[in-house]
């Protein structure tokens, strides 16, 4: 049989406080995605999902991509990077419009979602997503899909998720420097969310923990969309991640603040009136020897957990 007819190169990016891991998939006409390559080294200058050494997280980028790119047969110039620490926060910023009962079209989704974004204060943080949660139709919550229906107002929720500034910068600098653009810097629970679960069990609701080597996250998802009521709980061992006992569930929560009372109250809804291949010269540049780390070598690679 012959192969997939590859039309799109997606390329995922994973820098964790253990392990580098990247992946190179083909995608194909019908959205069905093939994995090409796979590459993973041991992590260092980074701890608890922060970029503490530059250099040497850039080091393990470059290797981990350059295995991939081997086993693939592919040259990349772009990625899609996981990012688990900066204090995640998600919060639901919802709001309405007034649509004078006609039907609902696509310009009055995408007018209400425009103001929505433009209408959000991060309070000094990144927003990494910022996608609709649900729909309202005249007070009507829970809808999916409002277009074709007629409505007098019509609302959503948009579910914001947020990180600090700082760490997200120095990942994308730590990649850069390794001669790739960064498409796009992604929530870990996000990315775990969309590759592990299915429709149904985000749709019927199920709560998501993603077990690092330093940090463990914890999502809540409902109605198909990421809950707003969701915050990551960073449990750090005291040595090795591999030899030294994790926490109990609740202290971690205490510690890194996971309780009730530090999820954030919903904000006040807003109302609005609706009015009438690959640079050679790129691929030369990272092709070019690194320096050498101080610690492992460049073909040493590492099969324990983040």
């Amino acid at each position: 049989m012959a192969p997939p007819r590859i039309e799109k190169i997606i390329t995922a990016l994973d820098v964790g406080s253990w392990k580098v891991c990247a992946l190179i998939a083909g995608q194909t006409a019908d959205g069905a995605l093939h994995v090409l390559g796979t590459g993973q080294r041991e992590s260092r200058g980074v701890q608890r999902g922060y970029v503490a050494d530059m250099e040497q997280t850039e080091h393990v980028v470059r290797e981990a991509i350059e295995q991939a790119e081997r086993i693939a047969g592919l040259n990349i110039d772009d990625v899609w990077v996981s990012f688990s620490a900066g204090c995640l926060l998600s919060d639901v910023a919802p709001i309405e419009s007034e649509l004078g009962g006609h039907r609902i079209e696509q310009e009055d989704v995408d007018d209400l979602l425009a103001a929505g974004r433009a209408g959000i204060d991060p309070e000094g943080r990144m927003i990494l997503h910022a996608q609709p949660a649900l729909y309202t139709l005249d007070g009507l919550t829970g809808v999916k899909n409002p277009i074709g229906l007629h409505a007098d107002r019509l609302g959503v929720d948009i579910h914001i998720i947020m990180a600090d500034g700082a760490p997200v910068r120095n990942l994308e600098a730590a990649v850069r420097q390794a001669h790739l653009d960064v498409n796009a810097v992604v929530a870990s629970p996000v990315a775990a969310g969309l590759s592990c679960l299915s429709d149904e069990e985000r749709d019927l609701g199920v709560a998501l923990v993603e077990l690092g080597a330093a940090v463990t996250t914890v999502s809540l998802y409902a109605d198909a969309a990421c809950s707003s009521r969701w915050r990551p709980c960073p449990l750090a061992p005291a040595t090795s991640p591999t030899t030294s006992p994790r926490p109990s569930a609740s202290a971690a929560a205490r510690r890194s603040g996971c309780k009730a009372s530090m999820v954030r109250r919903r904000r006040p809804r807003a109302t609005t009136t609706r009015s009438s291949n690959s640079s050679p010269a790129r691929r030369a540049a990272r092709n070019r020897p690194a320096s050498p780390a101080p610690s492992s070598s460049r073909s040493s690679a590492s099969a324990s957990t983040r």
